[in-house]
C-alpha cells in the first residue's frame, strides 16, 4: 500500500510533467504560428468546435450507454447524509457528503448509499427519483444530478461551438 508521502510525490510529479508537456506544446504552437498561422487557427478552431459538439451531443449519449441495465424508476427519500472531513496542509479542512437513499421496490425496503459525493450538504428528507437495476436494486442512479450535469455540459458545449464559429467568422470573413 502506498503511503501518503508517495501518493503526494506521484501527484506532484504528474503536475510537473503535465506543465512541462503543456509548455512544449505552447512553444511548438508559437514557433509554428509564424509560418503556418492559418493552419494553427483552423486546428484551434476545430478543437473548440469539436469539444463543443462532444459536450452538447456526445456526453449525454455516452452516459446512457454506460448504464444500460439501470432502467427501473423508483421514488426515494434521502434518509441519511454521511459527512467526511478531509484535511490538507495546503487547503485546510473541507467536507464532502454522501447521500443514503431509502426506497421500496417489489415489496422490499432498500437503503443504499450513493457512490457520488456532494460538495454541499444535501437536504435530508428530500424526495427524489432514482433509476435502479431491477436485478440488483443496490445499483442506483441519481436522475436529478445527471440532468443538471447534462444541462451544464450543453451550456458549455454551446459556448464552445459559438466561440469556434466566432473565431472562423472573425478571422476568415
Amino acid at each position: 500500500m502506498k503511503s501518503k508521502h508517495e501518493d503526494l510525490n506521484n501527484k506532484v510529479f504528474r503536475m510537473i510533467l503535465g506543465a512541462f508537456i503543456f509548455m512544449l506544446i505552447m512553444t511548438a504552437f508559437i514557433l509554428l504560428s509564424k509560418f503556418y498561422r492559418k493552419m494553427i487557427i483552423w486546428i484551434i478552431d476545430a478543437i473548440f468546435f469539436g469539444f463543443g459538439l462532444w459536450c452538447f451531443l456526445g456526453y449525454p449519449k455516452q452516459f446512457k450507454l454506460k448504464k444500460p441495465k439501470i432502467t427501473e424508476k423508483v421514488s426515494a427519500i434521502l434518509s441519511e447524509v454521511k459527512e467526511i472531513v478531509h484535511s490538507d496542509n495546503a487547503r485546510g479542512d473541507w467536507r464532502t457528503y454522501f447521500a443514503t437513499y431509502e426506497f421500496k421496490f417489489r415489496g422490499k425496503i432498500y437503503k443504499v448509499q450513493s457512490k457520488e459525493e456532494y460538495d454541499e450538504k444535501p437536504t435530508k428528507g428530500k424526495d427524489t427519483e432514482l433509476l435502479i437495476d431491477p436485478d440488483q436494486p443496490e445499483e442506483i442512479f441519481e436522475v436529478e444530478r445527471e440532468k443538471s450535469r447534462i444541462k451544464f455540459m450543453k451550456i458549455v458545449g454551446a459556448s464552445f461551438i459559438l466561440f469556434g464559429l466566432f473565431m472562423v467568422v472573425n478571422y476568415f470573413v
